[in-house]
This record gives C-alpha cells, sequence and structure tokens, in this order.
C-alpha cells in the first residue's frame, strides 16, 4: 500500500506541475477559472509545485493529522488574501481570472 500511494503522489504532483507550468491551471481549476501563480508573479518552478503539493498538502497534512486542514479552510475563509498554509510555504496565491 505504502508504494502504491508513493507513486499515486508523484503522479500527481507531476501533472499538477505540468499543467501549472504551462498555464497556471489544472482542470478543476479552468472550470472555476482560478489559477495559481507566484508572489512575485514570475513562473510557476518545480520547486514552488512541489512545495505546494507535497509538502504543504501532503507531509503537512499526515504530520498535523489533519488539522493543517481545518485551520487552512479557516485562512481561506478569514484572511483577505484568502492564501492557505500550503501557499505560504510555496509563495503562491491563487487568482482569479476575468
Amino acid at each position: 500500500m505504502g508504494i502504491e500511494l508513493a507513486v499515486a503522489n508523484y503522479i500527481y504532483m507531476l501533472f499538477n506541475y505540468n499543467t501549472f507550468t504551462v498555464g497556471g491551471y489544472i482542470i478543476g481549476k479552468r472550470l472555476f477559472r482560478i489559477k495559481v501563480k507566484r508572489m512575485d508573479e514570475e513562473k510557476l518552478t518545480l520547486r514552488n509545485t512541489l512545495l505546494r503539493e507535497v509538502v504543504g498538502k501532503l507531509l503537512v497534512v499526515y504530520l498535523t493529522v489533519g488539522i493543517s486542514i481545518i485551520v487552512s479552510i479557516l485562512m481561506v475563509i478569514l484572511r483577505e488574501d484568502k492564501r492557505a498554509i500550503h501557499d505560504f510555504i510555496a509563495g503562491t496565491y491563487v487568482s482569479y481570472d476575468k
């Protein structure tokens, strides 16, 4: 079970990296017209994607036994800039296309 999960996470991360770096979108974000961008407005890099998707979403969730999900939801609801924990870790934010 462990190796399958690791392979699935790796494939997910590569898919996200390729789609983020091409246009900043993954399928769900494209449907809702939202895009992940770097805070300095530069192009997303593999480092940003790894930090956001692997460290920010997977490792932090596992290490905090899911508490970080609740904290991230509250951050998005209460913060003016709507950035969650994984956005702070990766230096990213979500932008709404018009």
